[in-house]
């Protein structure tokens, strides 16, 4: 039985998250992998904040922003709320330069006295949902983006968000009205729409998930998930040569994306071209050795050649 691997996109304030799901005989296994474009770090404008905890803070957020350097970014977040410790931004930015730099219990500590410090602040949920859901804590990630919709019911980002958390814990049908909710709200909200498809996948409605995926490509052809998404229901569907386009444009568009790479070769053994997925296994090789293990073990069985040498 061939492995295909399904993506879903989760969105913050800060970081766009992609989470690989990996499906074997349909059985789902979760690995996650995260790519941070940090763009909502706050120059805080709060009226009673300390003249030191502000410039501490916008520092930081320098720093964070044009030097990509979450490290010492946290450190001059840390230096504004050791100045100012109800400064509720220089928390806020704290806790996101933590996440970046994988301090997660650190960081869910900082959101969860902000929330403290204020409940009716919807981004101290929104980081610790970010934060629990790094950690695979998805029913805690589940609860406080439950808060944060309470708090700001119209950010389609935070509606998204909760339907990815969902999904991972498979309530399908509760993450659809979540992600059918942000489509409302903004119907060309792409990441939306892919992530749908994902979940109708799940649910088994292929030609509904297919339809979804198609939309998201419509709004953005160069969506690599979407790409690797849809081809993974073709295949499913048995399209493999449809499936396969999908693949090698996810590849394109991400070339060391090791998951799209994955398909594109488990594709290319079903169509019997063995030439491409020895290139594609060498290339698989630099980017991610158990993935390209179990691809030359799916290639030689299906090639009924000899697998004496695999350790």
């Amino acid at each position: 039985m061939k492995q295909i691997i399904l993506s879903i996109a989760i969105l913050t304030l800060s970081l766009n998250i992609f989470a690989q799901q990996q499906f074997e005989n349909k059985n789902l296994n979760t690995g996650q992998l995260y790519f941070s474009a940090p763009s909502n770090f706050e120059r805080t404008s709060e009226p009673n904040v300390s003249e030191a905890a502000r410039n501490f803070n916008n520092k930081g957020v320098e720093v964070a922003l044009k030097e990509n350097n979450f490290e010492a970014a946290a450190e001059l977040f840390r230096k504004a709320v050791a100045s100012d410790e109800y400064c509720l931004g220089c928390k806020y930015n704290l806790g996101m330069a933590l996440i970046n730099t994988k301090n997660l219990d650190e960081s869910i500590k900082v959101f969860t006295d902000l929330s403290l410090i204020n409940p009716q602040y919807a981004n101290a949920y929104i980081g610790l949902g970010e934060s629990y859901g790094k950690k695979g804590l998805f029913k805690e990630s589940v609860s406080v983006y439950q808060k944060a919709v309470e708090l700001d019911p119209n950010n389609v980002i935070v509606l998204c968000n909760l339907g990815n958390a969902l999904h991972q814990i498979k309530e399908y049908k509760k993450a659809l009205t979540y992600f059918d909710r942000a489509i409302e709200i903004n119907p060309g909200f792409v990441v939306a729409h892919s992530n749908r498809g994902t979940t109708l996948y799940g649910m088994g409605r292929n030609k509904e998930a297919i339809k979804s995926f198609q939309k998201a490509l419509a709004l953005q052809p160069d969506l690599p998930e979407a790409q690797n998404n849809l081809g993974v229901v073709l295949s499913d569907l048995g399209k493999e040569k449809e499936a396969n386009q999908h693949f090698s444009e996810a590849v394109r568009l991400s070339p060391k994306w090791n998951y799209a790479l994955y398909n594109l070769a488990m594709s290319n053994i079903e169509l019997g071209r063995r030439n491409a997925v020895n290139e594609q296994i060498s290339r698989l090789e630099q980017i991610d050795e158990k993935l390209a293990k179990n691809l030359k073990k799916a290639f030689w069985g299906k090639f009924l050649l000899d697998v004496s040498d695999v350790k």
